[in-house]
């Protein structure tokens, strides 16, 4: 027979075990982040097949849908979809029917005629996962590759800024004063390859249309840095790969909007 001081002992522990659990039974604990991780081989002709793999993140804070809605935007994108006419919800379901409908595309190009040209498997796998949240901010990195024939395949590294209080994708002059931040960019950038800050460039041995620096609108932060990154081709050739340029944040103290010095602070 169980005494109250047994009774009082066994409260006690329950009550510790929720604790632990930071949530009552059946509550939601909205501020989880699912892994949707979705892959697949399909034959499209004799000797070709098409390949895919898709891992994203799914947040389930209902107040986070518009970035569940950002992220299948992209994986439908990478299917070379008519993204307006498609359900746009972030879903396993979805991914696969994206794929195969891009599988039908690929049947329709190599099924009428014979191609000695083709490759003996396309291949598309995009990767998107939480770098950096502080505050109202959250950063995805996006991950993109994919070989289609020829010499070698593509790659692509993007990064994507999110307010969280006003729901909306941020833009690097939403951050910062972009003109000024231009300057200093481009005073970095020559620095890094050795140049003194006054050169043309065009001394840097990278492509800029009509010789005028330019930030990429691709861009993310950490506690240390604020960087761009260019991806293959856009100021170089492709095996030059992705370049990165770093700007440490104490150089930005003095043209960072106010509502986000909390980056930097």
């Amino acid at each position: 027979m169980i005494n109250t001081k047994q009774i009082f002992y066994l409260i006690l522990l329950i009550s510790l075990i929720s604790c632990s659990t930071g949530k009552k039974s059946g509550q939601i604990d909205y501020n989880t982040v699912d892994q949707i991780n979705v892959r697949d081989s399909i034959e499209i002709v004799k000797d070709l097949s098409f390949s895919y793999e898709v891992e994203v993140v799914k947040y389930n804070n209902p107040s986070y849908k518009f970035i569940n809605d950002d992220i299948i935007r992209e994986v439908c994108l990478v299917f070379s979809n008519d993204c307006n006419k498609v359900d746009l919800e972030l879903s396993e379901e979805n991914i696969s029917k994206y794929a195969l409908k891009y599988s039908e595309i690929l049947k329709e190009d190599y099924g009428s005629e014979p191609d000695e040209y083709k490759p003996f498997e396309i291949y598309h796998s995009f990767n998107c996962k939480e770098v950096y949240t502080k505050e109202r901010l959250i950063i995805l990195e996006k991950n993109m590759s994919s070989y289609t024939g020829g010499a070698h395949g593509n790659y692509n590294l993007q990064y994507t800024l999110y307010d969280t209080n006003l729901g909306t994708l941020l833009k690097i002059q939403d951050i910062f004063e972009n003109q000024k931040l231009n300057d200093i960019g481009r005073e970095n950038f020559l620095v890094s390859k050795g140049l003194a800050k006054a050169s043309p460039i065009k001394d840097s041995g990278f492509w800029f249309e009509n010789d005028k620096f330019y930030l990429p609108e691709n861009f993310t932060i950490d506690n240390k840095n604020l960087t761009f990154i260019y991806n293959p081709y856009e100021i170089a050739s492709y095996a030059e790969g992705i370049i990165e340029l770093e700007i440490p944040l104490y150089k930005l103290k003095n043209i960072i909007k106010e509502e986000y010095k909390f980056i930097i602070n």
